[in-house]
Protein backbone atom coordinates (compact mmCIF):
# COMPACT_ATOMS: atom_id res chain seq x y z
CA UNK A 1 0.00 0.00 0.00
CA UNK A 2 1.39 3.38 -1.14
CA UNK A 3 0.25 6.41 1.25
CA UNK A 4 1.04 9.94 0.18
CA UNK A 5 0.01 12.56 3.31
CA UNK A 6 -0.16 15.75 2.61
CA UNK A 7 -0.11 16.58 6.39
CA UNK A 8 -2.57 19.35 6.02
CA UNK A 9 -0.11 21.08 3.42
CA UNK A 10 -1.29 23.24 0.51
CA UNK A 11 0.53 23.48 -3.00
CA UNK A 12 -0.18 26.96 -4.21
CA UNK A 13 -0.13 28.08 -7.79
CA UNK A 14 0.63 25.08 -10.25
CA UNK A 15 -0.24 24.77 -13.39
CA UNK A 16 -0.42 22.65 -16.42
CA UNK A 17 -1.32 23.45 -19.84
CA UNK A 18 -0.15 21.01 -22.36
CA UNK A 19 -1.34 21.03 -25.90
CA UNK A 20 -1.08 17.79 -26.81
CA UNK A 21 -3.45 16.19 -25.54
CA UNK A 22 -2.41 14.42 -22.56
CA UNK A 23 -5.14 11.63 -21.40
CA UNK A 24 -4.40 12.00 -18.04
CA UNK A 25 -3.57 14.95 -16.15
CA UNK A 26 -3.37 16.16 -12.51
CA UNK A 27 -0.96 16.24 -9.60
CA UNK A 28 -0.88 12.89 -9.75
CA UNK A 29 -1.71 11.53 -13.74
CA UNK A 30 -3.32 8.41 -11.95
CA UNK A 31 -3.29 6.57 -8.09
CA UNK A 32 -3.22 3.00 -7.89
CA UNK A 33 -5.95 0.74 -6.33
CA UNK A 34 -4.17 0.14 -3.00
CA UNK A 35 -3.18 3.99 -2.59
CA UNK A 36 -4.03 6.66 -0.64
CA UNK A 37 -4.10 9.79 -0.49
CA UNK A 38 -4.95 12.19 2.33
CA UNK A 39 -4.85 15.52 4.13
CA UNK A 40 -3.09 17.27 0.72
CA UNK A 41 -4.41 20.81 -0.30
CA UNK A 42 -4.67 22.18 -3.78
CA UNK A 43 -5.26 25.85 -4.30
CA UNK A 44 -5.14 28.52 -6.91
CA UNK A 45 -4.31 26.06 -9.71
CA UNK A 46 -4.39 25.68 -13.18
CA UNK A 47 -5.56 22.38 -15.94
CA UNK A 48 -5.62 23.16 -19.36
CA UNK A 49 -7.23 26.39 -18.77
CA UNK A 50 -6.85 28.41 -22.11
CA UNK A 51 -8.55 27.65 -25.53
CA UNK A 52 -5.82 25.98 -27.04
CA UNK A 53 -4.93 23.67 -24.11
CA UNK A 54 -6.82 20.30 -23.30
CA UNK A 55 -6.62 17.27 -21.96
CA UNK A 56 -8.95 13.94 -22.14
CA UNK A 57 -8.92 13.36 -17.88
CA UNK A 58 -8.19 16.09 -15.48
CA UNK A 59 -8.56 16.73 -12.12
CA UNK A 60 -6.42 19.01 -10.19
CA UNK A 61 -5.64 15.97 -8.19
CA UNK A 62 -5.63 13.05 -10.11
CA UNK A 63 -6.64 11.97 -14.05
CA UNK A 64 -7.81 8.77 -12.95
CA UNK A 65 -8.34 7.47 -8.97
CA UNK A 66 -8.16 3.64 -8.88
CA UNK A 67 -7.44 4.16 -4.86
CA UNK A 68 -9.02 6.13 -1.84
CA UNK A 69 -8.35 10.32 -2.01
CA UNK A 70 -9.72 11.63 1.80
CA UNK A 71 -9.85 15.06 3.29
CA UNK A 72 -8.33 16.68 0.28
CA UNK A 73 -9.29 19.97 -0.59
CA UNK A 74 -8.75 21.70 -4.69
CA UNK A 75 -8.88 25.11 -5.63
CA UNK A 76 -8.59 26.44 -9.27
CA UNK A 77 -9.29 26.15 -12.57
CA UNK A 78 -9.63 23.23 -14.71
CA UNK A 79 -10.63 22.73 -19.07
CA UNK A 80 -10.84 19.35 -20.02
CA UNK A 81 -12.61 16.46 -22.11
CA UNK A 82 -13.88 14.78 -19.19
CA UNK A 83 -13.08 17.42 -15.91
CA UNK A 84 -13.50 17.10 -11.88
CA UNK A 85 -12.47 19.47 -9.53
CA UNK A 86 -10.37 16.14 -7.88
CA UNK A 87 -10.18 13.87 -10.18
CA UNK A 88 -11.24 13.29 -14.33
CA UNK A 89 -12.62 9.55 -13.16
CA UNK A 90 -13.28 7.54 -9.70
CA UNK A 91 -12.88 4.40 -9.86
CA UNK A 92 -11.95 4.14 -6.08
CA UNK A 93 -13.07 5.95 -3.74
CA UNK A 94 -13.48 9.83 -2.64
CA UNK A 95 -14.51 10.68 1.09
CA UNK A 96 -14.42 14.00 3.29
CA UNK A 97 -13.03 15.87 0.39
CA UNK A 98 -14.21 19.34 -0.78
CA UNK A 99 -13.53 21.50 -3.98
CA UNK A 100 -13.85 24.89 -5.03
CA UNK A 101 -12.95 24.55 -8.52
CA UNK A 102 -14.17 25.94 -11.94
CA UNK A 103 -14.84 23.37 -14.25
CA UNK A 104 -15.06 23.06 -17.84
CA UNK A 105 -15.32 20.40 -20.54
CA UNK A 106 -17.58 18.11 -22.39
CA UNK A 107 -18.65 15.93 -18.91
CA UNK A 108 -17.84 18.05 -16.17
CA UNK A 109 -18.17 17.45 -12.23
CA UNK A 110 -17.49 19.41 -9.28
CA UNK A 111 -15.73 16.46 -7.33
CA UNK A 112 -14.92 14.00 -10.58
CA UNK A 113 -15.90 14.05 -14.25
CA UNK A 114 -17.52 10.98 -14.20
CA UNK A 115 -17.71 8.23 -11.43
CA UNK A 116 -17.60 4.33 -12.27
CA UNK A 117 -16.81 2.96 -15.45
CA UNK A 118 -15.27 -0.25 -17.15
CA UNK A 119 -10.81 -0.78 -17.41
CA UNK A 120 -9.70 -3.21 -18.92
CA UNK A 121 -12.51 -5.32 -19.09
CA UNK A 122 -13.02 -5.08 -15.07
CA UNK A 123 -15.52 -2.58 -13.58
CA UNK A 124 -15.12 -0.65 -11.19
CA UNK A 125 -18.21 1.03 -8.49
CA UNK A 126 -16.85 4.44 -7.64
CA UNK A 127 -17.80 5.90 -4.24
CA UNK A 128 -18.06 9.35 -3.59
CA UNK A 129 -19.07 9.84 0.37
CA UNK A 130 -19.03 13.00 2.37
CA UNK A 131 -17.39 15.48 -0.19
CA UNK A 132 -19.23 19.32 -0.73
CA UNK A 133 -18.39 21.51 -3.42
CA UNK A 134 -18.60 24.93 -3.25
CA UNK A 135 -17.94 26.95 -6.77
CA UNK A 136 -18.54 29.81 -9.60
CA UNK A 137 -19.50 26.84 -11.97
CA UNK A 138 -19.64 24.16 -13.80
CA UNK A 139 -20.35 23.76 -17.44
CA UNK A 140 -20.58 20.30 -19.22
CA UNK A 141 -21.05 20.54 -22.53
CA UNK A 142 -22.61 16.94 -22.71
CA UNK A 143 -22.99 16.23 -19.00
CA UNK A 144 -22.38 18.67 -15.83
CA UNK A 145 -23.22 18.17 -12.14
CA UNK A 146 -22.12 19.92 -9.26
CA UNK A 147 -20.53 16.60 -7.85
CA UNK A 148 -19.94 14.48 -11.06
CA UNK A 149 -21.02 14.59 -14.48
CA UNK A 150 -21.72 11.45 -14.97
CA UNK A 151 -22.30 8.69 -12.14
CA UNK A 152 -22.42 5.23 -13.87
CA UNK A 153 -23.76 2.42 -11.29
CA UNK A 154 -21.40 4.19 -8.64
CA UNK A 155 -22.46 5.80 -5.29
CA UNK A 156 -22.78 8.79 -3.98
CA UNK A 157 -23.34 9.39 -0.33
CA UNK A 158 -24.57 12.44 1.87
CA UNK A 159 -22.99 14.98 -0.43
CA UNK A 160 -23.79 18.75 -1.07
CA UNK A 161 -22.99 21.34 -3.89
CA UNK A 162 -23.64 24.94 -3.83
CA UNK A 163 -22.89 25.90 -7.31
CA UNK A 164 -23.71 29.59 -8.66
CA UNK A 165 -23.91 28.57 -11.76
CA UNK A 166 -24.05 25.14 -13.70
CA UNK A 167 -24.63 24.55 -17.12
CA UNK A 168 -24.69 22.17 -19.93
CA UNK A 169 -26.81 19.13 -21.02
CA UNK A 170 -26.27 20.17 -24.68
CA UNK A 171 -26.82 23.61 -24.89
CA UNK A 172 -23.87 24.54 -26.58
CA UNK A 173 -24.16 25.73 -30.03
CA UNK A 174 -20.32 24.13 -30.68
CA UNK A 175 -21.37 21.07 -29.31
CA UNK A 176 -23.71 18.67 -31.99
CA UNK A 177 -23.78 15.68 -30.03
CA UNK A 178 -27.22 15.29 -27.87
CA UNK A 179 -27.19 16.37 -24.28
CA UNK A 180 -26.86 13.73 -21.13
CA UNK A 181 -28.41 16.06 -18.57
CA UNK A 182 -27.44 19.07 -16.02
CA UNK A 183 -27.54 18.76 -12.35
CA UNK A 184 -27.19 20.67 -9.15
CA UNK A 185 -25.50 17.45 -7.96
CA UNK A 186 -25.26 15.28 -10.74
CA UNK A 187 -26.12 15.55 -14.81
CA UNK A 188 -26.44 11.73 -15.53
CA UNK A 189 -27.28 9.22 -12.87
CA UNK A 190 -27.97 5.33 -13.20
CA UNK A 191 -26.32 4.40 -10.33
CA UNK A 192 -27.01 5.48 -6.01
CA UNK A 193 -27.50 9.30 -4.74
CA UNK A 194 -28.44 8.74 -0.98
CA UNK A 195 -28.76 11.97 1.22
CA UNK A 196 -27.39 14.25 -1.25
CA UNK A 197 -28.62 18.03 -1.76
CA UNK A 198 -27.71 21.11 -4.09
CA UNK A 199 -28.25 24.36 -4.33
CA UNK A 200 -28.00 26.35 -7.78
CA UNK A 201 -28.86 27.99 -10.84
CA UNK A 202 -28.54 25.32 -13.45
CA UNK A 203 -29.70 25.95 -16.94
CA UNK A 204 -29.67 23.05 -19.72
CA UNK A 205 -30.61 23.05 -23.66
CA UNK A 206 -32.19 19.52 -22.49
CA UNK A 207 -32.58 17.72 -19.27
CA UNK A 208 -32.26 20.34 -16.39
CA UNK A 209 -32.78 19.23 -12.99
CA UNK A 210 -32.04 20.61 -9.44
CA UNK A 211 -30.18 18.22 -8.21
CA UNK A 212 -29.81 15.42 -11.61
CA UNK A 213 -30.71 16.13 -15.48
CA UNK A 214 -31.20 12.67 -16.34
CA UNK A 215 -32.32 10.08 -13.92
CA UNK A 216 -31.63 6.68 -16.23
CA UNK A 217 -31.68 3.65 -13.69
CA UNK A 218 -30.87 3.35 -9.72
CA UNK A 219 -32.04 5.01 -7.11
CA UNK A 220 -32.46 8.90 -5.28
CA UNK A 221 -33.15 8.65 -1.91
CA UNK A 222 -33.33 11.07 1.30
CA UNK A 223 -32.33 13.96 -1.42
CA UNK A 224 -33.23 17.14 -2.02
CA UNK A 225 -32.68 20.59 -3.68
CA UNK A 226 -33.50 24.26 -3.55
CA UNK A 227 -32.57 25.35 -6.75
CA UNK A 228 -33.65 27.83 -10.02
CA UNK A 229 -33.60 25.38 -13.33
CA UNK A 230 -34.31 25.39 -16.41
CA UNK A 231 -34.01 24.02 -19.92
CA UNK A 232 -35.38 24.24 -23.81
CA UNK A 233 -37.00 20.96 -23.15
CA UNK A 234 -36.96 19.49 -19.55
CA UNK A 235 -36.98 20.92 -16.78
CA UNK A 236 -37.49 19.92 -12.92
CA UNK A 237 -36.99 20.89 -9.51
CA UNK A 238 -35.43 17.73 -8.45
CA UNK A 239 -34.62 15.75 -12.32
CA UNK A 240 -34.98 17.22 -15.94
CA UNK A 241 -36.10 13.55 -16.96
CA UNK A 242 -36.57 9.95 -14.94
CA UNK A 243 -36.21 7.36 -17.98
CA UNK A 244 -34.97 4.12 -17.82
CA UNK A 245 -31.67 3.51 -20.40
CA UNK A 246 -30.25 0.13 -20.22
CA UNK A 247 -28.92 0.56 -16.31
CA UNK A 248 -27.96 -2.29 -14.62
CA UNK A 249 -29.01 -1.01 -11.58
CA UNK A 250 -32.71 -1.32 -12.55
CA UNK A 251 -35.24 1.10 -13.42
CA UNK A 252 -34.91 4.50 -11.73
CA UNK A 253 -36.98 5.41 -8.30
CA UNK A 254 -37.10 8.63 -6.25
CA UNK A 255 -37.73 8.17 -3.14
CA UNK A 256 -38.27 10.79 0.32
CA UNK A 257 -37.04 12.91 -1.80
CA UNK A 258 -38.29 16.61 -2.40
CA UNK A 259 -37.54 20.28 -4.57
CA UNK A 260 -38.28 23.97 -4.28
CA UNK A 261 -37.15 27.13 -5.92
CA UNK A 262 -38.62 28.01 -9.43
CA UNK A 263 -38.55 26.03 -12.72
CA UNK A 264 -38.47 27.36 -15.74
CA UNK A 265 -39.17 24.88 -19.22
CA UNK A 266 -39.64 24.71 -22.68
CA UNK A 267 -41.84 21.94 -23.61
CA UNK A 268 -42.02 19.99 -20.12
CA UNK A 269 -41.53 21.39 -16.78
CA UNK A 270 -42.28 20.07 -13.53
CA UNK A 271 -41.72 20.99 -9.50
CA UNK A 272 -40.29 17.65 -9.44
CA UNK A 273 -39.31 16.05 -12.72
CA UNK A 274 -39.92 17.68 -16.05
CA UNK A 275 -40.37 14.07 -17.82
CA UNK A 276 -41.41 10.98 -15.47
CA UNK A 277 -40.94 9.41 -18.21
CA UNK A 278 -41.48 5.60 -15.88
CA UNK A 279 -39.94 3.87 -12.67
CA UNK A 280 -41.43 4.87 -9.65
CA UNK A 281 -41.98 7.88 -7.25
CA UNK A 282 -42.78 7.45 -3.68
CA UNK A 283 -43.26 9.81 -0.81
CA UNK A 284 -41.96 12.91 -3.02
CA UNK A 285 -43.27 16.39 -3.03
CA UNK A 286 -42.53 19.71 -4.72
CA UNK A 287 -42.77 23.71 -3.86
CA UNK A 288 -41.93 26.45 -5.47
CA UNK A 289 -43.31 28.08 -9.04
CA UNK A 290 -43.22 25.91 -12.17
CA UNK A 291 -43.77 27.92 -15.99
CA UNK A 292 -43.44 26.28 -18.77
CA UNK A 293 -44.51 26.38 -22.62
CA UNK A 294 -46.65 22.92 -23.20
CA UNK A 295 -46.76 20.78 -20.53
CA UNK A 296 -46.64 21.85 -17.05
CA UNK A 297 -47.11 20.03 -13.29
CA UNK A 298 -46.63 20.51 -9.78
CA UNK A 299 -44.86 17.36 -9.96
CA UNK A 300 -44.67 16.43 -12.99
CA UNK A 301 -44.91 17.81 -16.57
CA UNK A 302 -45.52 14.58 -18.49
CA UNK A 303 -45.60 11.60 -16.91
CA UNK A 304 -45.84 8.01 -17.05
CA UNK A 305 -43.87 6.91 -13.91
CA UNK A 306 -45.66 4.98 -10.94
CA UNK A 307 -46.39 7.70 -8.29
CA UNK A 308 -47.66 7.60 -4.53
CA UNK A 309 -47.59 9.46 -1.65
CA UNK A 310 -46.20 12.75 -3.21
CA UNK A 311 -48.08 16.16 -3.61
CA UNK A 312 -47.38 19.35 -4.94
CA UNK A 313 -47.87 22.59 -3.77
CA UNK A 314 -47.17 25.08 -6.48
CA UNK A 315 -47.54 28.50 -8.43
CA UNK A 316 -48.53 26.82 -11.88
CA UNK A 317 -48.18 28.82 -15.11
CA UNK A 318 -46.89 29.74 -18.68
CA UNK A 319 -43.48 30.85 -18.85
CA UNK A 320 -44.11 33.63 -22.01
CA UNK A 321 -42.99 32.15 -24.55
CA UNK A 322 -46.42 30.94 -26.42
CA UNK A 323 -45.55 28.48 -29.09
CA UNK A 324 -47.73 25.68 -27.90
CA UNK A 325 -51.01 25.43 -26.11
CA UNK A 326 -50.12 25.64 -23.02
CA UNK A 327 -51.35 22.69 -20.52
CA UNK A 328 -51.26 22.95 -16.52
CA UNK A 329 -52.15 20.22 -14.35
CA UNK A 330 -51.81 20.59 -10.42
CA UNK A 331 -49.69 17.11 -10.16
CA UNK A 332 -49.11 16.39 -13.86
CA UNK A 333 -49.50 18.82 -16.97
CA UNK A 334 -49.97 15.54 -19.17
CA UNK A 335 -50.53 12.04 -17.47
CA UNK A 336 -50.14 9.70 -19.98
CA UNK A 337 -49.94 6.49 -18.07
CA UNK A 338 -48.56 4.91 -14.22
CA UNK A 339 -50.59 4.19 -11.29
CA UNK A 340 -51.18 7.57 -9.20
CA UNK A 341 -52.37 6.67 -5.67
CA UNK A 342 -52.70 9.36 -2.72
CA UNK A 343 -51.67 11.82 -4.20
CA UNK A 344 -53.09 15.47 -3.74
CA UNK A 345 -51.97 18.96 -4.90
CA UNK A 346 -52.92 22.63 -3.81
CA UNK A 347 -51.81 24.95 -6.77
CA UNK A 348 -52.61 28.38 -7.87
CA UNK A 349 -52.93 28.65 -11.76
CA UNK A 350 -52.20 31.93 -13.32
CA UNK A 351 -53.65 32.29 -16.54
CA UNK A 352 -51.94 32.76 -20.03
CA UNK A 353 -52.69 33.09 -23.62
CA UNK A 354 -53.09 29.67 -24.60
CA UNK A 355 -53.82 27.47 -21.59
CA UNK A 356 -56.10 24.83 -20.27
CA UNK A 357 -55.89 23.96 -17.00
CA UNK A 358 -56.49 20.83 -14.73
CA UNK A 359 -57.08 20.47 -10.82
CA UNK A 360 -54.80 17.48 -10.90
CA UNK A 361 -54.12 16.07 -14.33
CA UNK A 362 -55.98 15.35 -17.88
CA UNK A 363 -57.40 12.15 -17.00
CA UNK A 364 -60.61 11.87 -19.17
CA UNK A 365 -61.51 8.74 -17.09
CA UNK A 366 -63.17 9.02 -13.78
CA UNK A 367 -61.10 10.71 -10.92
CA UNK A 368 -58.39 8.48 -9.20
CA UNK A 369 -59.81 7.62 -6.29
CA UNK A 370 -57.68 8.80 -3.10
CA UNK A 371 -56.71 11.26 -4.74
CA UNK A 372 -57.74 15.32 -4.46
CA UNK A 373 -56.91 19.34 -5.38
CA UNK A 374 -57.69 22.41 -3.45
CA UNK A 375 -60.34 23.74 -6.30
CA UNK A 376 -60.87 26.76 -3.98
CA UNK A 377 -57.25 27.30 -4.14
CA UNK A 378 -57.35 26.86 -8.28
CA UNK A 379 -59.94 28.71 -8.29
CA UNK A 380 -62.22 26.27 -10.36
CA UNK A 381 -63.68 22.83 -10.25
CA UNK A 382 -62.93 20.11 -12.64
CA UNK A 383 -63.15 16.49 -12.08
CA UNK A 384 -60.43 15.11 -14.19
CA UNK A 385 -57.87 12.81 -12.50
CA UNK A 386 -58.65 13.84 -9.17
CA UNK A 387 -61.15 14.83 -7.15
CA UNK A 388 -61.54 18.99 -6.48
CA UNK A 389 -62.57 19.72 -3.04
CA UNK A 390 -62.43 22.71 -0.80
CA UNK A 391 -59.57 24.07 0.77
CA UNK A 392 -61.35 23.03 4.85
CA UNK A 393 -61.95 19.59 3.36
CA UNK A 394 -58.33 19.48 2.18
CA UNK A 395 -57.06 20.45 5.52
CA UNK A 396 -59.60 17.65 7.45
CA UNK A 397 -57.73 14.57 7.79
CA UNK A 398 -61.07 12.81 7.99
CA UNK A 399 -61.00 13.49 3.94
CA UNK A 400 -58.37 11.06 3.67
CA UNK A 401 -60.02 8.46 5.80
CA UNK A 402 -63.96 7.65 4.65
CA UNK A 403 -65.63 5.60 2.00
CA UNK A 404 -66.95 8.10 -0.51
CA UNK A 405 -70.04 7.45 -2.85
CA UNK A 406 -71.80 4.81 -0.72
CA UNK A 407 -73.95 2.56 -2.24
CA UNK A 408 -73.41 3.81 -5.91
CA UNK A 409 -71.38 1.72 -8.70
CA UNK A 410 -68.48 3.92 -8.24
CA UNK A 411 -67.98 3.75 -4.85
CA UNK A 412 -64.88 3.61 -3.64
CA UNK A 413 -62.69 3.79 0.06
CA UNK A 414 -59.89 6.57 0.83
CA UNK A 415 -57.49 5.56 3.58
CA UNK A 416 -54.12 6.98 3.50
CA UNK A 417 -51.74 5.75 5.84
CA UNK A 418 -51.37 8.13 8.72
CA UNK A 419 -50.73 5.56 12.04
CA UNK A 420 -47.87 3.03 13.05
CA UNK A 421 -50.01 0.94 15.10
CA UNK A 422 -50.70 -1.81 11.32
CA UNK A 423 -46.75 -2.45 11.78
CA UNK A 424 -45.09 -0.42 9.61
CA UNK A 425 -44.15 3.18 10.15
CA UNK A 426 -46.66 5.54 8.75
CA UNK A 427 -46.46 7.62 5.71
CA UNK A 428 -48.66 10.27 6.63
CA UNK A 429 -48.96 12.85 9.39
CA UNK A 430 -51.81 15.90 10.23
CA UNK A 431 -52.24 17.65 13.47
CA UNK A 432 -55.48 19.42 14.09
CA UNK A 433 -54.63 22.72 14.27
CA UNK A 434 -50.93 22.77 13.14
CA UNK A 435 -50.70 21.33 9.84
CA UNK A 436 -52.71 23.47 7.10
CA UNK A 437 -52.35 20.64 4.09
CA UNK A 438 -50.73 16.75 4.89
CA UNK A 439 -47.39 16.30 5.30
CA UNK A 440 -45.15 13.15 4.97
CA UNK A 441 -43.98 11.90 8.32
CA UNK A 442 -40.15 11.35 7.02
CA UNK A 443 -40.59 15.07 6.80
CA UNK A 444 -40.78 15.43 10.83
CA UNK A 445 -37.74 14.62 13.14
CA UNK A 446 -38.70 11.90 15.71
CA UNK A 447 -38.33 14.14 17.84
CA UNK A 448 -40.41 16.37 16.49
CA UNK A 449 -43.72 16.03 19.10
CA UNK A 450 -45.42 18.74 18.49
CA UNK A 451 -45.48 18.29 14.52
CA UNK A 452 -44.28 21.79 13.65
CA UNK A 453 -40.98 20.14 11.74
CA UNK A 454 -38.97 21.95 13.99
CA UNK A 455 -37.13 20.56 17.39
CA UNK A 456 -37.80 23.28 19.75
CA UNK A 457 -38.94 24.26 24.01
CA UNK A 458 -42.52 22.68 22.60
CA UNK A 459 -41.35 19.44 22.62
CA UNK A 460 -39.24 19.57 25.50
CA UNK A 461 -42.12 20.70 27.05
CA UNK A 462 -44.40 17.82 25.94
CA UNK A 463 -42.06 15.58 26.90
CA UNK A 464 -41.80 17.11 30.37
CA UNK A 465 -45.31 16.39 31.18
CA UNK A 466 -45.11 12.54 30.61
CA UNK A 467 -42.04 12.44 32.41
CA UNK A 468 -41.04 8.67 33.84
CA UNK A 469 -44.66 7.63 32.56
CA UNK A 470 -44.29 3.93 31.36
CA UNK A 471 -46.67 2.85 28.58
CA UNK A 472 -50.12 1.43 30.13
CA UNK A 473 -49.65 4.44 32.73
CA UNK A 474 -52.11 7.66 32.92
CA UNK A 475 -50.06 10.21 30.84
CA UNK A 476 -47.98 7.95 28.65
CA UNK A 477 -48.20 9.74 25.34
CA UNK A 478 -46.25 7.26 22.65
CA UNK A 479 -45.12 10.30 20.65
CA UNK A 480 -42.44 11.32 23.66
CA UNK A 481 -41.36 7.55 23.36
CA UNK A 482 -39.10 8.08 20.79
CA UNK A 483 -36.60 5.21 21.53
CA UNK A 484 -39.95 2.88 21.64
CA UNK A 485 -38.37 1.56 25.39
CA UNK A 486 -41.96 1.74 26.47
CA UNK A 487 -41.00 4.71 29.10
CA UNK A 488 -40.33 8.17 29.23
CA UNK A 489 -36.82 9.00 30.39
CA UNK A 490 -33.66 10.41 29.95
CA UNK A 491 -32.99 8.56 26.93
CA UNK A 492 -35.80 9.93 25.06
CA UNK A 493 -34.98 13.90 26.15
CA UNK A 494 -31.18 13.11 25.43
CA UNK A 495 -32.53 12.75 21.75
CA UNK A 496 -34.36 16.01 21.80
CA UNK A 497 -31.74 17.95 22.78
CA UNK A 498 -29.21 16.79 20.86
CA UNK A 499 -31.64 17.40 17.79
CA UNK A 500 -32.28 21.00 19.77
CA UNK A 501 -28.81 22.10 20.29
CA UNK A 502 -27.21 20.78 16.55
CA UNK A 503 -29.78 22.97 14.28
Amino acid sequence: MTITDGAGYTIYNFKILTNTGSDLTGLFSWTTKDSIVKNLNISQSMIGSTPDSYSSFAGLLCGFNFGTIDNCHVSGKIHSDIAGGICGINFGIIKNSFSAAVINGRISGGICGQNSEQYNNDTYIGIITNCHTDSFSVDGYQAGGGICGYNLSGQIINCDAVIDYISGGGHSSSYSSPGYGVGGLCGYNDGQIISCNAKATVSGGEYAGGLCGWHAGGSIINSYTNSNTSSNLSAGGLCGIILYENSESGFPSLFQCYASGTVTGGQYAGGLCGVGGNGTISQCYATGTVLGEEYVGGLCGINDASIDNSYAIANLGENGNNNYNCQIGGLCGYYRGGPVSDCYSACTFTPGVNTTFYGFLDNNSFPIPGCFYDKDLAGFEVHIGGFGITTALMQDRTTYSKTYFPGEPHEFEVNWDFTDTDGDPAIWRMREGVDDYPKLAWQFPATDISGDIDVNLKDFSILSNCWLTAIGEPGFDQTTDINNDEIIDLIDMSMILNDWLSQ
